[in-house]
């Protein structure tokens, strides 16, 4: 009975603490002080859309989830597609791409890394090479124009031979 109603509400109450950790973040975000600048982008603006972003994509799962009929595991599960009961290492591949990905930016740099790191999660989850391939280039590609060459963000360049690498794109 209580793995029916986890499998059933599971992912609805994930959803809902989300929306109730978003709204406390942009409590918190509004009080972030302005200081004398009278300009429409302050130091609050970014966190808070994001924020508000997460919190609409929450609300919006949870009104799909309500709104059907037939429950995905028995969905999936007729049509052959994997669940996550299936294949629980997922979660686990994330964690250990993230952990290292965070481990390894100071190092090697965000470009390498990047597309590095990416590639092989993508290839962990059994995506097409292609896609493997071509996803981690573009999304590095686009990040690094829009942060580092537009926002002038700077982001970490590596050491050594790795630092050299990351000079030539920003």
């Amino acid at each position: 009975m209580l793995r029916r109603y986890r499998r059933q509400y599971g992912e609805i109450i994930l959803l809902t603490a989300m929306i109730a950790a978003c709204a406390f973040l942009i409590h918190v975000g509004l009080q972030i002080p302005v200081g004398r600048s009278k300009t429409l982008i302050t130091p609050s603006t970014w966190p808070v859309a994001c924020l508000l972003l997460i919190a609409g994509c929450s609300l919006a799962l949870i009104l799909l989830r309500l709104i059907q009929k037939s429950a995905p595991a028995r969905d999936a599960a007729a049509s052959g597609e994997e669940t996550e009961e299936r294949h629980p290492r997922r979660a686990l591949y994330t964690i250990v791409f993230i952990v290292g990905y965070m481990a390894l930016v100071p190092y090697a740099g965000f470009v390498v890394t990047s597309i590095v790191s990416v590639g092989l999660f993508m290839f962990s989850l059994k995506v097409r090479r292609i896609y493997a391939v071509l996803i981690p280039v573009l999304l590095t590609a686009l990040l690094t124009g829009i942060f580092a060459i537009a926002l002038q963000v700077p982001l970490p360049r590596g050491m050594g031979l790795f630092q050299e690498f990351s000079q030539l794109f920003f």
